[in-house]
């Protein structure tokens, strides 16, 4: 669970450096993401995963400082970590088909 904790640490750095790229350094205006309600739900969404995680990123930090300093490990629910990384994965294809959309144009105000 520790290695799956700390992929979805560099995923989630990965997705935001190349969304950051490709907002401001790609080839479509940056107006073009901030007028695209798609592009606001697809934030949404990646919010979402993000507050889900917070919960199971602040135990495994505990944890990993636990097995550090030789102290007993925190008591968590793997069963409720396992439910929310079911509901993250959930979001996270979510994420790819609102961004197909808007990366056609669909939603433009």
């Amino acid at each position: 669970m520790l290695a799956a904790d700390s992929l979805w640490g560099v995923a989630a750095g990965l997705w935001i450096a190349s969304g950051l790229g490709r907002v401001f350094f790609g080839g479509k205006e940056p107006t073009f993401y901030w007028h695209n309600g798609f592009f606001w739900v697809k934030l949404a969404l990646f919010g979402l995963v993000f507050a889900l995680e917070l919960t199971p990123m602040m135990t495994f930090i505990r944890v990993r400082s636990a097995r550090r300093r030789g102290t007993a490990l925190p008591r968590f629910s793997v069963e409720a970590y396992r439910r929310i990384n079911a509901a993250e994965i959930v979001l996270v294809v979510a994420i790819v088909f609102v961004a197909a959309f808007m990366v056609r144009g669909a939603w433009l105000f």
